[in-house]
């Protein structure tokens, strides 16, 4: 739709010029609406990277202490076979104390585990948001490249000799708008 002339038929015209300002309601909400998704998007990328980088310092946290359960573990072991071997001690605290350490192994081993299942699995999910976010910038950037498109720009330098637009007149796509006219030339 027609929303300014910013020129008058009969005038000089420069290259560039702005000539015609037209609108589109469905355009505008669209390019609102690819603006909504793209900060959804990022958004959802940064609480994404932010959910991960707080599990991957829970795992960090999680190994710590389960190595120092296997250090308290070992240090208790080392103390308490010569006691048992005395006969201070009896063997089954000896063998609680193994099966403890077994257990804070083994945990350890699961805990490094799942450290590297999470590291392969964040890396490939925020590549595909990063992906994903740069698809979207891209269609934004794109809808707001048709919204620079409403305001029609002269061509060409030479005298408007025709301008076929009303203000509030609903034009269709490739319509004719008017006619430039280059001085010394036939058209």
């Amino acid at each position: 739709q027609v929303e300014q002339r910013l020129v008058e038929q009969g005038e000089y015209v420069e290259q560039g010029q702005p000539l015609v300002r037209l609108s589109n309601t469905n355009l505008q909400l669209d390019v609102m609406g690819r603006e909504a998704q793209v900060t959804e998007q990022l958004n959802f990328l940064r609480n994404t990277q932010m959910n991960m980088a707080t599990s991957q310092l829970n795992l960090r946290r999680d190994l710590l202490e389960i190595e120092l359960q296997i250090s308290h573990l070992s240090r208790r072991l080392k103390q308490t076979q010569p006691l048992v071997k005395k006969g201070v001690i009896a063997k089954d605290r000896l063998f609680e104390i193994k099966d403890d350490l077994t257990y804070y192994q083994a945990r350890k081993q699961l805990t490094l585990e799942r450290q590297q299942q999470e590291n392969s699995i964040r890396e490939v999910q925020v590549a595909q948001l990063k992906d994903s976010a740069i698809m979207l910038k891209k269609n934004l950037l794109f809808a707001r490249n048709n919204l620079d498109n409403l305001l029609l720009k002269a061509p060409v330098s030479g005298y408007l000799s025709e301008l076929m637009v009303e203000i509030g007149e609903s034009k269709s796509r490739g319509a004719r708008l008017g006619q430039i006219d280059i001085p010394n030339e036939y058209k």
